[in-house]
């Protein structure tokens, strides 16, 4: 079946915000959908948006680094902070090394689950997300796939490989790269000095 033109949908009262479908491809099984958002209906195929292809049945997310889950905490934290938890189904700010059940507060998600009024952190789950480093950034870039543990004031901390044998369970993720930007991604996110980790 020969598909043509894009399809609208609404996506705010404001009628100004759509969610724009659009089909390239020859058919509806061969062809690639994207769907991302435009503005009175105009804009073009956007590659970063959600995107199926009908030959493979792959979906594609959003070129953004990490998967989150929505979280309950204390206080507000800002992202790249490391949290733990509490044990109340609530997240607080790391304050020393070695912490159990840390995770990373993220403004690099492309997917997150979970949002409710009371749950309004972003924590990623997997992929890569920036982080503060203890150490800072110039011993980061000497310990590239070191594993990291928590840190005070919310910091991730490098592990020695003893540390690394004896608290397997306090790896939060594993150094991937030290960014030079200032500022990442389509929607100019703040490096502020952080480095990137991946999830373990």
């Amino acid at each position: 079946m020969t598909r043509r033109g894009p399809v609208y949908v609404q996506g705010s009262t404001s009628n100004t915000d759509y969610f724009l479908v659009g089909v390239t491809g020859a058919n509806s099984t061969s062809g690639s959908y994207h769907l991302y958002k435009a503005y009175n209906g105009s804009g073009s195929a956007n590659t970063t948006g959600v995107r199926f292809n009908g030959s493979t049945g792959i979906l594609y997310g959003a070129a953004w680094n990490d998967y989150a889950e929505y979280r309950k905490t204390k206080t507000e934290i800002e992202p790249g902070r490391c949290v733990h938890e509490v044990g109340d189904d609530t997240l607080e700010l790391s304050t020393k090394r070695l912490e159990r059940g840390c995770e990373i507060v993220s403004d690099t998600f492309g997917f997150a689950i979970g949002k409710t009024d009371k749950c309004q952190t972003p924590v990623a789950a997997s992929g890569r997300v920036l982080v503060y480093v203890y150490e800072g950034r110039e011993a980061a870039a000497a310990h590239i796939g070191y594993p990291v543990c928590s840190g005070p004031n919310g910091t991730v901390s490098i592990m020695t490989e003893e540390e690394e044998e004896k608290y397997p369970s306090r790896i939060i993720g594993t150094i991937s790269a030290v960014p030079e930007y200032k500022t990442w991604g389509e929607c100019d996110i703040e490096v502020n000095n952080r480095v990137w980790i991946r999830i373990r």
